[in-house]
């Protein structure tokens, strides 16, 4: 530690200059001065923790860091700040943080220390997540039936399945104390490989009643903009959601989830999504969440190629199928020549489901193509995992 101090009492006055701190690997410079020591301190001056390598510093202390993608997150690390204190006040401001290659500035306020009031106005220029997350590891293909046994046998070790009725643990009498507005935002953002742009999200939470609105982002080539709502002041929480998506590419999240549809033939979408969404629930479990959920969801997407489905070709091998089962001989007649086409360009895809008493309803599912029309309507049983849709194609 070294340091020059001066100390006057008759002006209540003590300044700290040049302050320097070594220990476990960091170095940190501060100038402080101390006015009024006598009556309510007032506490001024700049801190700069200079650049260290983290990981090194967690090492000394006998802490171990989880395993990173970025095999040297980390190991940058600088803070520099202005603060300013007296009572129950702190300040931090021109605040920044660098981390690896990531700046983030701003201030941050404690209006009242005793009562946890925050407020704060944070950004960063530009952070990769995914450099801070667990290496992806790739699984070797495996014959099927090794791969179900091994299956079988990790369900085995995980334990009792949940039923869906197990209370969820949430930190009520916290969460009634909390008091913090603020606005974050990352100028450009990486995350789970998607590149977001304009991520802003607005907090503000007073006595259980926590507000995110706007939650917005630029992602895909389209605009999201969200407002979710907690609010924990009565017995049961309520959750509310209010989405807006705008012309996002919804090929890169759909496709996931649509291998193995049509078998081992992919199936991917590439066109823009429109939807929106304004959902209430109320509980303490999943079940009374699913079974309370009220609202609705829009869905318009125009223009949406979909590679390997034709719709045609499925309504006419199914005709064929059903006449050969009865004997009729006709398939060749039906069939013909026809083979199916690899992509299937449809000029509207919408629906509206409305959910009520624990099921998601629509009456005006609808894919229409220049040479094909889809549609449906029924119900999923969000409660039961079942299905009830009944389809046509003309």
């Amino acid at each position: 530690i070294k340091s020059n101090i001066d100390v006057s009492m008759d002006d209540q006055r003590a300044v700290v200059k040049q302050l320097q701190l070594s220990a476990l690997g960091t170095t940190t410079l501060a100038d402080i001065t101390v006015s009024q020591f006598l009556q309510t301190p007032v506490i001024q001056g700049s801190i700069e923790v200079q650049p260290f390598n983290a990981r090194e510093v967690a090492k000394r202390v006998a802490v171990e860091l989880p395993v990173m993608a970025k095999a040297d997150a980390l190991h940058n690390v600088a803070i520099k700040t202005k603060i300013e204190m007296q009572g129950e006040k702190l300040q931090a401001n021109d605040f920044v943080l660098t981390l690896d290659n990531s700046t983030l500035s701003g201030w941050l306020h404690v209006v009242n220390l005793s009562k946890q009031q925050l407020r704060y106005d944070l950004a960063f220029d530009q952070l990769n997540i995914d450099d801070y997350l667990p290496p992806v590891v790739e699984k070797a293909e495996k014959p099927e039936a090794a791969t179900a046994k091994e299956a079988k046998g990790a369900a085995g070790e995980v334990g009792v399945a949940t039923t869906g009725d197990e209370k969820i643990e949430l930190p009520v009498e916290m969460m009634r104390q909390l008091d913090i507005e603020g606005d974050f935002r990352i100028a450009s953002l990486t995350a789970m490989q998607y590149q977001i742009r304009q991520f802003l999200m607005t907090t503000k939470a007073q006595g259980g009643d926590i507000n995110i609105n706007p939650l917005s982002m630029q992602v895909l080539q389209g605009q999201v903009n969200s407002a979710i709502n907690m609010n924990v002041q009565k017995e049961k929480p309520a959750y509310a959601i209010d989405l807006k998506v705008n012309q996002v590419q919804a090929g890169p999240v759909a496709d996931p989830f649509l291998e193995g549809v049509m078998g081992d033939k992919p199936l991917k979408l590439e066109g823009a999504v429109n939807l929106t969404m304004d959902v209430k629930t109320t509980g303490e479990t999943v079940n009374q969440l699913k079974q309370a959920s009220k609202g609705q969801i829009i869905l318009d997407m125009k223009e949406t190629a979909v590679h390997g489905f034709d719709p045609e070709y499925y309504m006419r091998s199914s005709i064929a199928n059903y006449v050969d089962s009865k004997g009729f001989g006709m398939s060749k007649t039906i069939m013909g020549n026809y083979r199916p086409r690899e992509v299937t360009v449809f000029d509207l895809i919408s629906s509206t489901i409305n959910l009520a008493d624990g099921k998601a309803r629509t009456d005006d599912f609808l894919m229409s193509a220049e040479r094909v029309k889809v549609t449906a309507k029924g119900h999923v049983d969000i409660m039961q995992d079942s299905l009830d849709v009944t389809s046509s194609v003309a």
